[in-house]
């Protein structure tokens, strides 16, 4: 496959990959993980340093997840190993992506936070509501 042909198809290819990597089941992860294995992937292929900039940014939270501990050790090492490639490829990318998936996981913590608050209020108005004299019950 040529740089041109991968121009056409590397947001899907990558997004698929993504997902098969953050997949729950550990054989999904896994063999997609068993793709950096190929040395004509890594070395020339769409997984090479040359396209780091496309797939990183796609694939680096669910690899990140997977490296820091996922209970299929397998997946866990190869997940680690992946990452380390990336790193040693490009580490002002590397540490690019790390920063932003980790203020994506912040504003996703916020989020629920956020939604957990309005609950709380929306239970605290209704037992005030029921409280008051001459509420239905």
């Amino acid at each position: 496959m040529g740089p041109d042909q991968l121009q056409q198809i590397h947001k899907d290819l990558f997004r698929v990959l993504s997902k098969c990597l953050g997949s729950q089941h550990f054989q999904v992860s896994e063999r997609a993980l068993f793709l950096w294995n190929n040395e004509h992937l890594v070395n020339n292929g769409c997984l090479s340093r040359q396209h780091a900039g496309l797939i990183l940014p796609v694939i680096y939270g669910p690899l990140y997840k997977n490296s820091l501990g996922h209970w299929n050790t397998t997946v866990e090492g190869l997940a680690q190993n992946v990452l380390k490639l990336y790193m040693d490829y490009d580490m002002a990318l590397f540490d690019k992506c790390a920063k932003e998936f980790l203020a994506k996981e912040e504003r996703i913590v916020e989020k629920g936070n956020a939604q957990a608050d309005k609950w709380k209020k929306i239970e605290s108005l209704a037992q005030a509501k029921t409280r008051e004299p001459g509420a239905q019950h």
